[in-house]
């Protein structure tokens, strides 16, 4: 799939036969030559949210390995050897460019093999009458088919149907001083209405059958006039689908951000029911004990996640006189994980838990307040206008925010930041809810303060459970509960320099919490959002 940098693609038709633009370029008294035809077979690669492809790039496995290059313009920015499996994440691939490039773009995502290419090549160097390259012009036939898989967790199309047409594609790819030569190739393509690709990679994953926006994280589009319970219901079947959207991948355990995903569209359901208030009826109260039942069957296998998620930085933490002793920590973090999974993934194939999703989304799907039965009072806000309400849920976040957060000070417990955290949550979820309804210009900003404060106050608990955690750790080997009690002495000393650092750490995001709550406080769109007089 490659393609030079200024080169320009285009769909054609079956019908246009190959040599139609050489032989047009020949009576225009240019020279061409044919190449060897050839013949390529490739896998593509990506995340479930495609990283890759929105980062502008593209990893295929062909003869010779896999190879990273611009999904634009074919610029390759590194090589691997590899045939089969065995690189499902960047840390996989051997150290060098191809992972130096990678890592960053897809984190802890895993790659998913997603599409085979079968590409039949045909190309013809165009030459002036001094015999010098001026254009190569290629056509492609590109054979493409859906990688089929069991626990492949993208949405399929529906069943049935022949599998994909052929896609076929024109290259023109200039030479550097010659651009009439372009020119003329474009006027002579120009009455056949040719339509160009600007990104070939997306247009053949489309014709397959991917959504490229399944996985991505996006925001309900509401309406300012929509009676509240619309608006409401909106939100929460945004949630539920992005659940839906990731139960295989947390079922084939491909990577660990399919549960988190699942976990935050759960956490943002519950708050959507809690703070948009009165909209819902009673009998909806049910289903937010069954969403907080569902988050706490997650709770232990997430935190495992994070810990060995950070292995490498916990190592780093440490000289490394010390580092040795984490390695029989993170060996019974990954068995009590391995059997976390196994205890998520079979209630999550099983009967209650479908029960519980094919009720909540039955319940979604149906629930009209504008058109209760006899008998049934409709809530008191449900057919109220959305937006003065989002401005009242709003404001009063806020000002608990705003109290909450002018109470702290040096020496206030830890626990009054904790709770501050979960103010900060309440709050930013509210705007990302109702983000559509305002102008971007106004909301943006706030949104970024509230986002910052957030990942101050989750960083201070987050360092504050570490803590917590790793003594825990060291009360269990000190009694032999494990069986890599043999390395206590290593384990117990690798503890107490991470408590060290944690702590130290954890003091140093508590001292920049005044700073970060200013910010927020004296954030000029704030005082439009949360007036106080």
């Amino acid at each position: 799939m490659n393609k030079l940098k200024n080169a320009k693609e285009f769909l054609v038709t079956p019908d246009l036969a190959p040599e139609y633009l050489p032989e047009e370029m020949s009576r225009l008294g240019y020279r061409v030559t044919e190449e060897r035809p050839s013949i390529s077979k490739s896998r593509l690669f990506d995340t479930f949210d495609w990283r890759l492809l929105g980062s502008g790039l593209l990893l295929a496995r062909g003869r010779d390995g896999y190879q990273l290059y611009g999904a634009d313009d074919g610029r390759e920015f590194g090589r691997a050897p590899g045939k089969g499996g065995g690189h499902k994440f960047s840390h996989d691939f051997p150290a060098g460019p191809l992972r130096e490039a990678l890592t960053p773009v897809i984190a802890m995502r895993a790659l998913l093999p997603l599409l085979d290419l079968r590409a039949r090549s045909r190309c013809w160097e165009i030459r002036n009458r001094d015999d010098k390259l001026v254009l190569r012009c290629r056509w492609r036939q590109l054979e493409v088919r859906r990688v089929a898989w069991r626990s492949d967790p993208h949405p399929r199309p529906a069943k049935g149907g022949a599998a994909p047409e052929p896609l076929h594609t024109l290259v023109l790819e200039p030479v550097t001083g010659y651009r009439k030569p372009e020119r003329e190739a474009l006027a002579t393509l120009e009455p056949l209405n040719l339509s160009p690709v600007s990104r070939l990679a997306a247009h053949l994953y489309r014709h397959v059958g991917f959504d490229l926006e399944a996985g991505k994280k996006t925001v309900p589009q509401l309406g300012p006039d929509w009676p509240a319970a619309k608006a409401a219901l909106e939100i929460l079947r945004h949630q539920y689908r992005v659940m839906r959207l990731n139960e295989a991948g947390i079922i084939a355990d491909l990577d660990s951000e399919f549960l988190h995903d699942f976990r935050v569209a759960l956490r943002r359901s519950r708050a959507a029911m809690s703070r948009i208030k009165k909209v819902l009826p009673a009998s909806a109260k049910h289903f937010r004990s069954q969403l907080a039942d569902l988050a706490r069957r997650s709770n232990r296998l997430r935190d495992l996640d994070v810990y060995l998620l950070q292995r490498e930085e916990y190592r780093q933490m440490l000289p490394a006189c010390l580092q040795e002793g984490l390695e029989p920590i993170f060996s019974v973090l990954a068995e009590e994980r391995g059997r976390e999974f196994k205890k998520l993934a079979r209630w999550m194939k099983g009967a209650e838990y479908r029960r519980i999703m094919a009720k909540w989304g039955q319940f979604l799907a149906s629930y009209e307040p504008w058109q209760a039965e006899d008998g049934v009072a409709v809530p008191a806000n449900a057919l109220a206008p959305v937006l003065p309400l989002a401005e009242e849920a709003i404001a009063a976040a806020c000002l608990r925010l705003l109290e909450h957060g002018r109470a702290i000070g040096p020496d206030s417990p830890d626990e009054a930041l904790h709770a501050l955290r979960l103010d900060c949550k309440k709050l930013r979820y509210l705007f990302e809810f109702f983000a559509t309804l305002f102008p971007s210009e106004e909301i943006t900003p706030l949104i970024n303060r509230t986002k910052k404060l957030q990942d101050n106050l989750g960083a201070f608990n987050d360092f504050f459970v570490q803590q917590e955690a790793l003594r825990h750790f060291l009360a269990a080997l000190g009694r032999g509960g494990t069986k890599h009690a043999a390395g206590l002495a290593a384990a117990a000393a690798a503890i107490g320099g991470l408590i060290t650092r944690l702590s130290r750490e954890q003091g140093r995001v508590r001292r920049d919490f005044a700073k970060t709550f200013k910010a927020f406080e004296g954030c000029g769109n704030r005082k439009k959002f949360c007036p106080e007089e």
